[in-house]
């Protein structure tokens, strides 16, 4: 997750689309590719998800992060 205030689109936010996936969230895609850019939530407006996948280059060290394990319910039992 990232603090709203700390994130910027630098070009292309025109060719962003969004919609609502379920009741309050909300998912940013690109209108040319369809690729997920990013969610933000209504219950954590200060907040938003955002897919590592579509970075190019980031200058902070991504290993230092915060991590944490979802969907936790559907893991395979071997994975730890």
């Amino acid at each position: 997750m990232v603090n709203v205030e700390d994130f910027q689109i630098l070009s292309g936010a025109d060719e962003l689309a969004t919609y609502e996936s379920s009741k309050g969230k909300y998912r940013y895609y690109c209108k040319n590719c369809h690729s997920q850019i990013y969610h933000v939530k209504d219950d954590t407006p200060d907040k938003l998800t955002l897919k590592l996948g579509t970075i190019d280059h980031c200058e902070q060290d991504l290993s230092q992060l915060e991590r944490k394990h979802i969907h936790n319910s559907q893991k395979f039992p071997w994975l730890e």
